[in-house]
This record gives C-alpha cells, sequence and structure tokens, in this order.
C-alpha cells in the first residue's frame, strides 16, 4: 500500500516547498531612417565630388548593470548611397530576476557634411528625409521604461523628437510611436555643418521571490491529510 501512494506524496510535498520564482525584464528599440538628397546649384558644374559625408555612430551607457546591455547597427554613409533609405537601430534590454537594476544609455548618430569646393558658385542643397520608430516592452513585478529621440543642430539649438514610455506592474506592457521629418539647408563652399541625432533609454527594474499565498499551503496539507486518512482506511478493511 505505501507503494501506491508514494509517487503522490512526493511530488506533492516537493511543489509544497517551492517558492515561486518571477523576472523583471525590459527591451527597447530606435530605429532611425533617413535619406539623403544633395544638389549643386552651380549648373556648369553639377558636381559633388567635393562634397564630403561622414557618419559617426555610438553608444554612451550613463548606468550600466552587469545584465544590461545596449547595441546598434548601422550602413555607412557615402555618396554613391544618396537617395537610398539607410537604417540605424538602436537596442537596449535587461532583465533581472532579484534585486534592482537601473540603466541608462545614450545612442548618437552625428551626420556631417564639408563643401571642400574651390569654386564659390558650387552650393551644395541638402535634404536629410528621416522617420524614427520607437518601440518599448516591460514586464515582470515592475519594470519602467522610457526612450527618447531628439534630432539637433547646436549651432541653431534646433530639436525636434519623440519619446514613448511604459509602467508596469505583473502584466506586460508594450507602447510604440512614429515620427518623420525632413531637415533641408544650404552649404557654401568652405562650410561644414553637422546634425545630431540622439536616443536615450532609461529603464528601472525591480524583482523579489514571490511566495506563494497561504491558501496553497493549507490545501497541500489537506491534500496530504486525505490521502493518509484513505490509506488507513484501506489497510483496515
Amino acid at each position: 500500500m505505501k507503494k501506491k501512494y508514494l509517487g503522490i506524496v512526493l511530488p506533492l510535498t516537493f511543489i509544497t516547498t517551492q517558492p515561486t520564482l518571477a523576472s523583471s525584464s525590459y527591451s527597447a528599440s530606435s530605429i532611425l531612417k533617413y535619406t539623403l538628397t544633395v544638389s549643386n546649384q552651380n549648373s556648369s558644374s553639377n558636381e559633388l565630388g567635393n562634397l564630403i559625408i561622414n557618419s559617426h555612430s555610438y553608444i554612451t551607457p550613463q548606468t550600466e548593470s552587469t545584465s544590461s546591455h545596449a547595441s546598434i547597427s548601422e550602413q555607412p554613409v557615402s555618396l554613391i548611397d544618396l537617395n537610398i533609405p539607410h537604417t540605424i537601430s538602436f537596442n537596449a534590454q535587461d532583465s533581472i530576476n532579484s534585486g534592482s537594476n537601473i540603466s541608462e544609455y545614450y545612442h548618437n548618430l552625428d551626420l556631417s557634411f564639408e563643401n571642400r569646393a574651390s569654386d564659390t558658385n558650387d552650393i551644395f542643397d541638402i535634404s536629410i528625409d528621416y522617420q524614427y520608430t520607437l518601440s518599448v516592452k516591460a514586464n515582470g513585478q515592475a519594470a519602467n521604461i522610457t526612450l527618447s529621440s531628439d534630432i539637433y543642430d547646436p549651432n541653431e539649438n534646433w530639436s525636434n523628437g519623440i519619446s514613448v514610455s511604459v509602467q508596469n506592474d505583473i502584466s506586460p506592457n508594450f507602447e510604440n510611436s512614429n515620427f518623420s521629418d525632413t531637415i533641408s539647408f544650404t552649404l557654401a563652399a568652405g562650410e561644414t555643418q553637422t546634425w545630431y541625432f540622439e536616443s536615450f533609454s532609461e529603464a528601472n527594474l525591480e524583482m523579489t521571490n514571490v511566495p506563494l499565498p497561504a491558501a496553497f499551503w493549507l490545501f497541500g496539507t489537506a491534500v496530504l491529510g486525505l490521502i493518509s486518512r484513505q490509506s488507513t482506511k484501506k489497510t483496515l478493511q
């Protein structure tokens, strides 16, 4: 008779002695798509070879935990890529099973333009058509994430952008947003101009072990008592 109930008692004992573990996590994604259009006002030349375009993309951790991570992927910019969409992606994420974490990341894309023409008639009209897509997701006991993007030129103090954030408790939460615009400017011979595209993610995670409710323990005890009682009855019979 003992062998018959051994397979029932042991699994129940195992279940009732294990705490329930969960995790808090977040993921943030900023995708920038942009297209460069350039023309020369000098109709007799129409050369673009004296226009130098450079792009520099980098991540700066403001606050970083041992488990958080951020990455970027991009396409280099050159004159042969004009009128072709470019995509650069910034991703940040973190996940914890206990304790608390704070992670903050800056992602910057610097687009610089230089007119090296010796002919003052070589004046370049430049347009940057861009679109930002921001997505954030939070899950777990307590997870808060904010992601923002801005575009600015320090010389003109011009800025425009979007922000998206989520706060959640237990249930998953997801949010996204899109924004598009066009930057147009003129670059005379000998001039330079740099536009800065910046994304910033800020996340707070908290996680503690979640104990099973008292009713579960009482239920487990009652089941074990019932099994013992039925076993005693059969033995007496």
